[in-house]
């Protein structure tokens, strides 16, 4: 009867266990969603349509009112734009595979001018991420020789359609 009980015990523990480490994994992705678009995308301009393999001019602005001076030291903007992914809202690793072009924002303005290529006829996505590095003001805890760094994605997305 006590190793029954022995038993039943450590399942109830490690049903427990299990639970909690369940509930940390959908914190933390929800966090991430959150965070992925706290961080927006105020203004951007592409065509719909362009030739194939013909350089196009774009525009973009990322809202960097998002800077808190009183614990943030510094910070930088990455922009990474692919052509060659077609699914909407491609993450920061897949863009960063498949990578036609990388823009950083070291003055931190989030205006971002750039260009883009399409080398496939039909429809295509422009995918872009844009990463947004904060080096936060060291406290009483971080070793002299530390930063703290902190990232944030934002992704946008634009279906254009390639013609000859």
């Amino acid at each position: 009867m006590k190793e029954v009980y022995k038993i039943a015990k450590c399942l109830l523990i490690t049903f427990i266990i299990i639970s909690c480490n369940n509930k940390k994994e959908e914190n933390s992705d929800k966090g991430f969603k959150e965070n992925l678009y706290k961080n927006k995308i105020l203004f951007s301009s592409f065509p719909d349509t362009v030739k194939v393999n013909k350089v196009i001019d774009g525009n973009l602005q990322y809202d960097v009112s998002n800077f808190d001076s009183n614990i943030t030291s510094s910070r930088f903007l990455e922009l990474l734009l692919s052509t060659s992914i077609n699914k909407e809202l491609a993450n920061y690793n897949e863009i960063q595979k498949n990578i036609l072009l990388s823009y950083v924002d070291s003055l931190n303005t989030g205006k971002f001018k750039f260009k883009a290529v399409f080398e496939k006829k039909g429809k295509q996505m422009l995918n872009i991420a844009i990463r947004d590095y904060k080096f936060l003001k060291p406290n009483k805890n971080t070793p002299p020789d530390k930063m703290v760094l902190r990232t944030s994605d934002s992704l946008f997305s634009k279906e254009v359609y390639v013609i000859e």
